[in-house]
């Protein structure tokens, strides 16, 4: 996935449904969050995620990478769509 966002914009479905996300406002989010993923967004550059402008830094979420699990922050990793080809 970094790989593909490095090159473009790619769709991720996250789980935005918890209070530290919904409250987020600056700096990169390290905050608790499942993988129930409720929410699709744009994942850009290399780790900000586009969301509505009124929200966060200007529509964007700085989302914490090299987490342990698998599935990335939020379920991030879950369910990435970008061109392969």
């Amino acid at each position: 996935m970094l790989q593909a966002v490095a090159n473009q914009p790619i769709s991720v479905a996250i789980d935005a449904s918890g209070s530290t996300f919904q409250f987020y406002s600056s700096g990169v989010f390290t905050g608790t969050c499942s993988t129930n993923l409720d929410h699709g967004v744009t994942a850009v550059d290399t780790g900000l995620v586009v969301m509505e402008l009124r929200w966060g830094e200007s529509g964007y979420v700085r989302m914490q990478r090299g987490i342990p699990a698998e599935e990335g922050l939020c379920g991030i990793a879950m369910e990435a769509s970008y061109p392969t080809a």
